[in-house]
C-alpha cells in the first residue's frame, strides 16, 4: 500500500506540472490580450517617466510594462521574473552531494505619478505583539490605533509623516486600501507578489490593485506639495499616444471555446495539486499505521 501511494504521489506529481505547463502557455498571452482589450497599453523605458517607472521598465528581469488611465490618473504596472540557482547539500547513497536547485520569482509593481516634491515615505504592517510592546515609533501619527498597526519610514520625517492624512489612515485600518506601500521619486510604489506573475493571477486582480493605487494617489494629492500639473496626468501620459506605442504581443482573436479550454486546464492543475496533497496525507498515515502495527 505504502509503494502504491508513493507511485500515486509521484504520477500526480507529473500530471500537475504537465497541466500546469499547458495552463500557463495558454492563460499568460490570454492575459496579456486581455488587458490589451482592457486599455492597458504597453510600453519601454523612456527618459519622460519618473526615475522608479524607467528602472522598471529597464530592467532586464522585466516581462511587461503597461499603463493605463484609472480614475483619471495614469497607473503603471511593471511585472518582473527571473531565476536564481542555489547549491543544496543532499544526502544520496550513503554521502553527501551538492544539488543545484533553480526558483522562479515574480514581482509585481503599481506605479503613479504624485506632484513634484512630496517626500519620500515606505509604511508597513506591524505584529501585534509589536504593537503592543512598543505602541509608537519614531514621531508617530498622533494616532494611537495606527501607530500599533503600522511602521513608517522615516520615524522622525515630519513632512513624511504629514502625508497620512486622518482618510488614509482610517482607510488602511478599515483594510480598504493597501497597508504595504512607499513613496520614491514623487511616483506611489505598490508591490504584489502574484503566484506565477499577473498574467496567471488574472486581470481582474491586476484591475483591482490599479484601481486601489489610483485611489491611494487621490488620497495623497490633497496633502502634496502642489506642481500645478493635474495630479496624475504629468509627462508620462504622453507615453499612451507615443507614435509606434503598440503591443509587443501577438493579438489573435480567442473563442469562447478556447476560454473554456482555459478554464477546464486550471481546475485539471487545482484537482492534482488536492490529490497530491491527499495522497501525502494518506502515505504519512499508512506509514504510520505500519510502524505502530509492526512495532
Amino acid at each position: 500500500m505504502l509503494v502504491t501511494i508513493l507511485l500515486a504521489i509521484v504520477v500526480f506529481s507529473i500530471a500537475k506540472a504537465v497541466i500546469g505547463a499547458m495552463y500557463r502557455n495558454r492563460a499568460i498571452p490570454l492575459f496579456f490580450l486581455d488587458a490589451w482589450q482592457d486599455g492597458w497599453r504597453y510600453a519601454a523605458a523612456s527618459a519622460r517617466l519618473r526615475k522608479p517607472m524607467a528602472e522598471a521598465a529597464a530592467s532586464r528581469r522585466s516581462m511587461v510594462f503597461m499603463g493605463k488611465q484609472i480614475r483619471g490618473r495614469l497607473v503603471w504596472m511593471s511585472w518582473h521574473q527571473w531565476t536564481e540557482t542555489h547549491t543544496v547539500r543532499v544526502h544520496r547513497n550513503d554521502r553527501w552531494e551538492d544539488k543545484e536547485e533553480t526558483v522562479t520569482f515574480n514581482s509585481t509593481e503599481f506605479f503613479v505619478a504624485l506632484p513634484a516634491g512630496t517626500p519620500d515615505v515606505a509604511v508597513t504592517s506591524r505584529t501585534a505583539l509589536g504593537g503592543r510592546l512598543r505602541p509608537v515609533r519614531g514621531l508617530g501619527t498622533g494616532d494611537p490605533d495606527f501607530d500599533r498597526a503600522f511602521h513608517v519610514h522615516p520615524q522622525d520625517d515630519p513632512a513624511a509623516l504629514g502625508l497620512l492624512s486622518a482618510p488614509l489612515r482610517h482607510a488602511m485600518l478599515a483594510g480598504t486600501l493597501s497597508t504595504w506601500w512607499r513613496i520614491e521619486g514623487a511616483a506611489l510604489v505598490l508591490t504584489y507578489n502574484y503566484e506565477g506573475g499577473p498574467g496567471l493571477a488574472g486581470l481582474d486582480s491586476v484591475n483591482s490593485t490599479a484601481t486601489t493605487a489610483s485611489m491611494m494617489a487621490a488620497v495623497l494629492d490633497q496633502e502634496g506639495a502642489s506642481s500645478g500639473v493635474p495630479p496624475g496626468l504629468l509627462d508620462e501620459s504622453r507615453m499612451l499616444s507615443a507614435p509606434g506605442y503598440d503591443s509587443p504581443h501577438p493579438m489573435r482573436p480567442v473563442t469562447a471555446k478556447q476560454r473554456a479550454r482555459l478554464q477546464h486546464l486550471k481546475r485539471l492543475s487545482e484537482a492534482f495539486v488536492a490529490l497530491r496533497i491527499f495522497m501525502i496525507f494518506a502515505w504519512i498515515v499508512c506509514f504510520v499505521l505500519t510502524a505502530w502495527l509492526y512495532r
